[in-house]
């Protein structure tokens, strides 16, 4: 479960960066721009990115890239290294990221039930909210589990092709849910018929016994859980992950995880569990 975004940079409204497109008349395309810019930047990268790569992210022209990394390093958003030309992100954003997640009340509550689980299973534990058509971790939990499963806060899990994701989906009305799933089939990921079929099957399975599973489907050699964690009080709709090796899970244990992430849910939002 790396960071690496595996769709084009764009906002739920369809706008892209490189093109500008979008229907809504109010919508500022530079500041769109300038924003993507920032969103080119992902927890895995191994080291700071040139212009060329932001462009190749962004889908914006060298020129007009210059420019907005010029600006955002001298806002503080980005930090310039003069000897090699890259950036990477500047203190500004700390603020802003840290704004958000204090005003997510489960973070605290969830954290220690996530570690609890991570040990006994030996996986990584996962919280997130939507980012586009992606889930950002925004709480981790690791115990034992390979490096190339491991996921840093910040990271981003598809919402297509993955348990975290259609465990959002799930979660999310059925407006948002539809909206979501056409934004996802112009964006043409993989064979659309039987990811469709998987999709509702997920939801499905949320709805019926409150979570649901993949099983090498993202990954071959991973597995994932999940529930959606649906708070109300303004607090955004959440997706709860259990994930690591396929090695030596087994469908029943998967379930048992399952079950176990239905009560964390229920703890951390406060519902009544039931023994």
């Amino acid at each position: 479960m790396t960071g690496q975004e595996i769709f084009p940079l764009a906002d739920a409204e369809g706008f892209h960066a490189g093109t500008g497109e979008t229907g809504d008349r109010r919508f500022a395309t530079t500041l769109a721009r300038g924003i993507q810019v920032l969103r080119a930047f992902r927890p895995d990268d191994p080291g700071p990115l040139g212009n060329i790569d932001i462009a190749r992210r962004t889908g914006l022209p060298k020129g007009t890239v210059s420019r907005f990394t010029h600006t955002l390093t001298a806002l503080g958003f980005l930090g310039h290294d003069p000897q090699s030309g890259k950036y990477s992100l500047g203190p500004a954003i700390l603020p802003i990221a840290h704004s958000y997640l204090s005003k997510i009340d489960v973070r605290q509550t969830a954290k220690r039930h996530m570690a609890e689980l991570s040990v006994d299973t030996g996986t990584s534990v996962l919280l997130g909210c939507r980012d586009s058509l992606s889930i950002t971790v925004i709480e981790a939990s690791m115990a034992n589990v390979p490096i190339v499963l491991r996921a840093d806060l910040g990271s981003r899990i598809p919402i297509a092709t993955t348990a975290a994701g259609h465990a959002y989906l799930a979660g999310v009305d059925d407006a948002e849910r539809n909206g979501l799933i056409q934004q996802i089939r112009a964006r043409k990921i993989g064979d659309w018929e039987p990811l469709y079929a998987r999709i509702q099957r997920d939801v499905e399975d949320v709805h019926r016994r409150g979570f649901c599973i993949s099983n090498g489907e993202w990954r071959a050699d991973a597995f994932g859980v999940a529930i959606p964690i649906v708070g109300g009080g303004g607090q955004p709709v959440m997706s709860l992950n259990c994930g690591g090796p396929c090695y030596g899970m087994t469908l029943e244990k998967m379930e048992e995880i399952g079950l176990r992430l239905v009560q964390i849910g229920r703890i951390i939002t406060g519902e009544q569990v039931r023994g």
